[in-house]
């Protein structure tokens, strides 16, 4: 039972500070029976990634589940979807983790697709008259010579 409430609450608030965890960790495992560590007492410790997901402490031997974090190098990402870690067997944690479940969002739906159209026929029609007067204005500077200044 117990720990069942303790993954409950490190799964509900994941974001916190992984020391937070630690600490919370390191009461819990005190207060827990001798059951629930592995046979040999190795664990890995609780740790940050460095994308800077907090890996909590884990007895040897288990696949640890972290959501996706919310951003990885300023991209968008799922974060419904989890990502993996392998607490090993002499209490380290496996080097590679497996974000291959996490998917970029890379396409955000705009909130107002026709405003953004008319913007755009705007912005092109702007772009259209200015080319038009520059090219009426080059043509009357061509085809007029009094308006030329000949002093420069």
């Amino acid at each position: 039972m117990d720990a069942t409430i303790y993954e409950i609450i490190v799964g509900e608030l994941g974001d916190l500070n992984c020391s937070l965890i630690e600490h919370f960790n390191d009461s819990f495992w005190e207060n827990a029976s001798l059951s629930l560590l592995s046979s040999d007492g190795l664990y890995c410790n609780a740790t940050t990634d460095e994308i800077g997901t907090c890996w909590p402490r884990s007895s040897t031997g288990r696949i640890v589940e972290r959501p996706c974090p919310a951003y990885i190098n300023g991209v968008k990402y799922n974060t419904t979807r989890s990502a993996y870690r392998e607490c090993m067997d002499n209490g380290t944690w496996a080097l590679k983790i497996n974000y291959s479940n996490c998917e970029p969002i890379l396409e955000e739906k705009r909130k107002y697709p026709m405003h953004y159209k008319i913007a755009l026929i705007i912005n092109y029609l702007g772009h259209c008259i200015s080319v038009g007067a520059l090219v009426v204005a080059f043509v009357l500077f061509l085809c007029l010579r009094s308006i030329r200044c000949l002093r420069n």
